[in-house]
């Protein structure tokens, strides 16, 4: 496979900040996996803080990570992986300010998703430990993908392969889901996955629920599933309850002074939600729509593994 093999649209490049830190490797597998999928770019990214030195090989190995899956010979030089069509760059800046900087090279950049490490720290714990996931994903209006440290993944460790079979989905009004679920498609598409299941789920009467468009693609199907009562609670059960590999929500950014002390919806749901959460800030995507509406649909782009 050459340079010049077609790539997504969508998944062009993601960004991936590092702490050096065994327990992210989840994290990295799914940018990986999503952007060698893509046929696109890989920006590792490191802020070394005062008094670090840095160590460019402190960063996860794609090279390794892509020999354990099979998709490049072990012992294969740098010049493979960039055969396969995947571009890795690794990146850093000294600064004492992590979200900040990592903000600004966000913005620089333009990644098409950003991918945090989620460490799902609750009550006074949140307090004694620096969280960087939730002030990065609330700052980088990007879509962002949370994967918890130590809970389920749709990025198998050993071999690579994507398994997203359930889909779910929170749908309300105000913010719209469409974009989500226009995100979550794309993504699917990318990573090669033909039997997804939607679970959308609306809190609230069935009478409230929204109109919104799933695709029709063969192997796709849905379905809408309405609760009563506490909405991150309700979020949450349904994604044990039904054992989903990938949550997705629409996110509008806070709108309460409570919001500002405990967290949004979505940031509350990122703690305690037992699989990768998606984010997808609308505005943004509002802006994205505009600006392709005179193309039909996202490319479909076969997975290479």
């Amino acid at each position: 496979m050459n340079r010049v093999a077609m790539k997504s649209t969508y998944l062009r490049s993601v960004f991936y900040p590092s702490d050096f830190i065994a327990d992210e490797q989840p994290a990295f597998e799914h940018a990986l996996k999503i952007a060698f999928a893509a046929r696109g770019r890989l920006d590792l990214f490191h802020v070394v803080q005062p008094g670090e030195e840095y160590d460019a090989s402190l960063f996860p190995s794609g090279r390794s990570t892509l020999e354990r899956w099979g998709c490049i010979p072990f012992g294969a030089s740098a010049e493979s992986v960039e055969a396969t069509g995947l571009e890795v760059r690794k990146v850093h800046s000294r600064s004492p300010g992590v979200v900040a900087t990592i903000e600004e090279h966000v913005s620089a950049a333009g990644p098409a998703l950003l991918v945090l490490a989620s460490h799902q720290r609750a009550g006074a714990d949140r307090w004694l430990h620096r969280a960087l996931s939730e002030p990065l994903a609330r700052a980088c209006r990007v879509p962002t993908l949370l994967v918890p440290r130590h809970g389920r993944r749709f990025v198998d460790e050993e071999t690579g392969k994507a398994k997203v079979r359930i889909v779910l989905v929170p749908v309300d009004h105000e913010p719209g889901a469409q974009p989500a679920i226009s995100r979550a498609e794309a993504l699917l598409r990318t990573l090669g996955v033909v039997d997804a299941h939607f679970i959308l789920l609306h809190i609230g009467p069935a009478w409230r629920v929204p109109r919104v468009q799933v695709s029709s693609e063969s192997g796709w199907t849905h379905e809408v599933e309405t609760w009563e009562g506490d909405v991150v609670e309700h979020i949450v059960e349904s994604a044990k309850a039904n054992a989903a590999e990938l949550v997705v929500m629409a996110k509008s950014g806070q709108r309460s002074p409570l919001d500002a002390l405990r967290g949004s919806t979505t940031e509350r749901v990122a703690r305690e939600v037992p699989c990768p959460l998606l984010v997808v800030p609308v505005e943004r995507e509002a802006a994205v729509a505009k600006a392709r509406a005179e193309e039909s649909e996202w490319p479909v782009v076969p997975a290479l593994a």
